[in-house]
C-alpha cells in the first residue's frame, strides 16, 4: 500500500492524501498478521428496532436515523468525510478525482479491482444506477444530495430514466456534471443517497423498504441467500431478521484493512434493559448518555468509557412564513420576543447566543403587524409526529406567548404518513427540528433551514431568502461563499424566520467491555467496526 498526493485542479478545495492498493495479496496478508495478533470473535451491540438496509431510503426521518449505523457497516461510496477543516475529504472507493475550475464538473477513478461483498466486480456503471435509483425511490435527504447534478429533476419527476449529468466513461472512471457550481458535493457523495449497490442483487430484494413503516408484512422479514443486500462496506450481511436481529460477518474483498474481528451482530428488541444487558454480557457495546454515566457505580459497570465527539446540531422552531399570520414579519417577531427567550442561540457559531435589541418590544411590533386586531380569528398550531419531541418547550413558549401577546395556541401530534404530507403542501404552520452539519462546515446548515418551507409569492420573505441561497451557489470560492451564508443567517434572523434555540454539543457515549479495542464513532460517518478489535487475553 502506499501513499498517493493529488491535486484537484481548484484553489478552493486542498490537495489531499489517500491510500492507494495496489496489491489485494498483500493487504490480504497485512489482515492475516493482524488476525494472528487480535482474537477475531463476535462484537453485539443494541439497536433501535427498524434497521433499514437501504441507502436510498434508511436516512429518512428520525424513525430511520439509527438506520445509519446499519449501512455504514455494509455500504460505502466514491468518498468520505473525515474531521479536518483543512481537508474534510479523503478517497474511498475513489483513488482520486478531478474537478473543474468552475465546480461543475467532477471526475473520479475508481480504484482496481473493486468487488462487492459477493465477490463480483464494481464498476462506474453501478454508481450510475445506483444514483438513479437513489433519486427515483429515495427519501427528501436523498433527493436533495443528488439535485444538483444535471437532470436530476427530470429524473425525479419521471420525465426522463437516465441521469444525463453522470456518465460511466468505462468501468473505472465516472463523470458528474452538476447544474450550478458546488464546492460541497463531495460531502454529498459520502452520504448514504451515493452508496453504491449491486443491481442484481436489489432486484431480488423482493421488497420495498420505503414501505416498512407500519407494515405488518414487514414483521419478521427475512431474506435469505441472493435476497440478502450486498454492499462494499467492512462487512456483509449474513442474518437480516427485520425489526428482531441483524447479524454481519467480516467482508473479506473489502478495499480497505479488512476487519480483525469476525463479526457484529445488532440485538434488537430486548425486554432486558441496555444496562443490564450490558451488565450481563448480553452486548459488549452499548451507548448511553451523560445522566446514566453519571448515576453508574463505576466499580461494577463501567469497564470502559468511550467518547467521541459529534458535530453540534442547532435546534430550532421555524414558521412557515407563507401562512397568516407568520406571512407578517412584525407578528413573527413579536413572537420571538415574547418567546420567554432573552438570548437565543447563534445560527452559525455552536455556543454562541446573540441578542436582537431591535427586536424588544413586544406590543409595538404586535400594533405594527396587519393581524394586531385580528387575533382572536387564529389559533397558533403545532404539529409532530414523533410525540413529545418538542411538546414540553412548546407548551413553555406558548404559555409566553398567550401572556405576553394573548394569542391562542394548541399542540396537534399527527401520525408520520399525515405529518410530511402537510409539510409537502407547505400546510404546517411551525416546525421544530436540528440543523447539522454534513461535514466540517458551520454554515452548512443555513441550507436546510432554508429548504424547510417552499419559496412563497414574489417578494415575500421567504422568496427572498430562497433567492439568496440561489444567488449564494452561483459562487465558486468557498470562502466566499460561507461569508455570504453568514449574511444569510442575519437575513434569517431579522427577519425572524426562525427562533434558533439551542446548540446540542453533545459526545456519542459508549460502555465498552475491557477486551474490545479501536472501537470508534467517527463524527462525519464512517464505519464503528472496521477498526475494532478483541484482546484474546482480555484486555
Amino acid at each position: 500500500m502506499q501513499r498517493q498526493r493529488y491535486n484537484e485542479n481548484s484553489p478552493d478545495v486542498p490537495a489531499i492524501d489517500v491510500d492507494v492498493v495496489d496489491d489485494a495479496t498483500s493487504l490480504a496478508g497485512d489482515v492475516d498478521s493482524k488476525k494472528d495478533l487480535r482474537s477475531g470473535g463476535t462484537v453485539r451491540i443494541s439497536a433501535s428496532n427498524a434497521l433499514v438496509p437501504d441507502p436510498a431510503v434508511g436516512d429518512q426521518g428520525l424513525s430511520l436515523s439509527n438506520s445509519y449505523d446499519l449501512l455504514r457497516e455494509v455500504y460505502s461510496g466514491l468518498v468520505a468525510v473525515v474531521d479536518d477543516p483543512s481537508a474534510p475529504f479523503t478517497g474511498d472507493l475513489a483513488e482520486s478525482w478531478a474537478i473543474s475550475d468552475d465546480l461543475k464538473t467532477y471526475t473520479f477513478s475508481l480504484r482496481p479491482d473493486l468487488k462487492f461483498s459477493d465477490g463480483s466486480s464494481v464498476t462506474a456503471s453501478d454508481f450510475k444506477w445506483s444514483w438513479e435509483r437513489a433519486l427515483t425511490i429515495g427519501s427528501d435527504q436523498s433527493v436533495a444530495a443528488l439535485a444538483g447534478i444535471a437532470g436530476a429533476a427530470d429524473v425525479r419527476a419521471g420525465d426522463a430514466t437516465e441521469l444525463v449529468g453522470l456518465v460511466a466513461i468505462d468501468d473505472q472512471t465516472l463523470r458528474v456534471a452538476l447544474s450550478e457550481p458546488d464546492p460541497y458535493f463531495l460531502a454529498k457523495a459520502a452520504s448514504p443517497a451515493m452508496f453504491v449497490l449491486k443491481r442484481e442483487n436489489v432486484e431480488q430484494w423482493g421488497v420495498d423498504w420505503a414501505d416498512w413503516f407500519g407494515n405488518s408484512q414487514m414483521d419478521g422479514f427475512s431474506p435469505t441467500g441472493s435476497a440478502l443486500p450486498v454492499g462494499t462496506g467492512p462487512f456483509r450481511l449474513t442474518t437480516l431478521e427485520f425489526l428482531k436481529r441483524y447479524e454481519l460477518a467480516r467482508n473479506p474483498h473489502y478495499n480497505g484493512s479488512v476487519a480483525a474481528i469476525d463479526s457484529v451482530i445488532f440485538v434488537v428488541g430486548s425486554e432486558t434493559p441496555e444496562m443490564d444487558a450490558f451488565n450481563a454480557d448480553q452486548v459488549n457495546i452499548v451507548r448511553i448518555d451523560e445522566p446514566t454515566l453519571d448515576e453508574i457505580d463505576t466499580s461494577i459497570s463501567v469497564n470502559q468509557v468511550a467518547r467521541f465527539a459529534q458535530p453540534s446540531r442547532l435546534a430550532y422552531l421555524a414558521f412557515n412564513a407563507n401562512l397568516e399570520p407568520y406571512d407578517d414579519r412584525n407578528f413573527r417577531k413579536a413572537l420571538v420576543t415574547a418567546s420567554g427567550l432573552d438570548r437565543r442561540a447563534s445560527l452559525v457559531v455552536p455556543d454562541e447566543t446573540v441578542s436582537d435589541p431591535d427586536m424588544s418590544n413586544t406590543s409595538e411590533l404586535l400594533e405594527a403587524s396587519a393581524y394586531a386586531n385580528q387575533l382572536a380569528e387564529f389559533t397558533l398550531t403545532f404539529h409532530e409526529w414523533l410525540v413529545g419531541a418538542f411538546q414540553r418547550r412548546f407548551e413553555e413558549i406558548s404559555a409566553q406567548w398567550s401572556d405576553q401577546i394573548g394569542v391562542s395556541t394548541r399542540y396537534v401530534p399527527l401520525d408520520p404518513a399525515t405529518y410530511d404530507e402537510l409539510l409537502d403542501e407547505g400546510k404546517i404552520e411551525m416546525v421544530y427540528g436540528f440543523a447539522r452539519p454534513e461535514y466540517p462546515n458551520p454554515s452548512a446548515h443555513i441550507s436546510q433551514l432554508a429548504n424547510l418551507f417552499p419559496s412563497g409569492a414574489p417578494g415575500s420573505d421567504l422568496a427572498t431568502l430562497h433567492e439568496l441561497i440561489a444567488e449564494a451557489s452561483e459562487i465558486v470560492d468557498r470562502v466566499e461563499r460561507e461569508e455570504r451564508y453568514s449574511e444569510i443567517a442575519d437575513f434569517i434572523r431579522d427577519q425572524a424566520l426562525v427562533i434558533p434555540l439551542f446548540w446540542i454539543n453533545a459526545d456519542a457515549i459508549y460502555l465498552t467491555r475491557p477486551d474490545i479495542n479501536g472501537f470508534a464513532d467517527p463524527p462525519y460517518g464512517g464505519s464503528r467496526f472496521a477498526n475494532t478489535w478483541i484482546d484474546a487475553n482480555g484486555g
